[in-house]
């Protein structure tokens, strides 16, 4: 299965929750017995190996992303996710080129064109050989 980085840290505040939980649970009792204790421990043990598994595998995740720059690593990452994200991500490329285009304005004068780059502050004028 795979899971969105959004998903897996969904899932770890949902364990940190639970462990939380317990531990209020465990301090606001005292009539609790010895197994029921001992049981509550031993799903907190459980719940907190796999919280840091979860967390391991986000953090190395994180670093192949840092140092991937190859386009086949970056399809490869592409394809492990899941297809909402991978819509997400076309959609956020496809906002962002339509930003640069407004950016972009091409201006005719008479027998000539000139291309006006705006950005921010700075404006640069290429003008058609």
């Amino acid at each position: 299965m795979n899971l969105s980085y959004k998903a897996i840290k969904f899932i770890v505040e949902a364990i940190e929750y639970r462990i939380d939980a317990y531990q209020v649970y465990l301090d606001s009792r005292d009539d609790l017995d010895e197994d029921t204790i001992a049981d509550i421990g031993n799903d907190c043990g459980f719940l907190e190996a796999l919280r840091d598994e979860l967390m391991a595998s986000l953090k190395k995740d994180l670093a192949i992303n840092k140092s991937s720059n190859s386009l086949p690593d970056f399809i490869n990452l592409v394809l492990s996710l899941p297809s909402l994200d991978k819509l997400l991500i076309v959609d956020a490329i496809n906002d962002s080129i339509r930003q640069e285009l407004k950016d972009l304005q091409l201006i005719s004068t008479g027998s000539q064109s000139v291309l006006l780059i705006s950005t921010g502050s700075q404006s640069v004028l290429l003008k058609e050989p």
